[in-house]
């Protein structure tokens, strides 16, 4: 999957990914998109990620306001060793977590890392994003994350 100038807003789903779901082996990438007010109910407000091959979030992407119960802007989960996911000079503002029936323990206010590799996080802002934990980012679960030139 590839998508570059694009604009996702007030999309729902009921559990996953509330603009964009990409499950198992698949190569994504992001650039100069803007996620406004999704909704992706149980994982990943904007978007859920989940055993695919390559993950790169590039250069100009905007994340704001999406909720979801677990990654309130982008969920990412089982990417396999070796794979390094990456977030590039992209912003994620005022994105909630929210708990619902299935998920009561909401992370990762703007994105949530679970067994997700090695992922690198560079030159990313981070700003006013809310989960009881990881109100910015969530690494559980045999994730090695790197987080450089960043604000949180």
């Amino acid at each position: 999957l590839n998508v570059g100038d694009s604009f996702f807003a007030r999309n729902a789903a009921g559990s996953r990914g509330g603009a964009i779901c990409v499950l198992e082996d698949s190569d994504v990438s992001v650039s100069t998109t803007r996620f406004e007010q999704n909704s992706g109910g149980d994982m990943g407000g904007a978007m859920l990620v989940e055993d695919v091959l390559a993950v790169a979030i590039e250069a100009g992407c905007d994340f704001e306001a999406n909720s979801a119960a677990d990654g309130g802007a982008l969920a990412v989960r089982y990417i396999s060793t070796g794979v390094e996911p990456t977030f590039t000079n992209s912003t994620f503002t005022r994105n909630l977590c929210v708990p619902t029936a299935d998920v009561a323990d909401t992370s990762g206010g703007a994105l949530s890392l679970y067994s997700a590799g090695a992922p690198r996080v560079e030159g990313c802002a981070f700003e006013r994003n809310e989960a009881a934990s990881g109100g910015a980012i969530s690494a559980i679960a045999k994730t090695d994350l790197r987080l450089e030139s960043s604000t949180l």
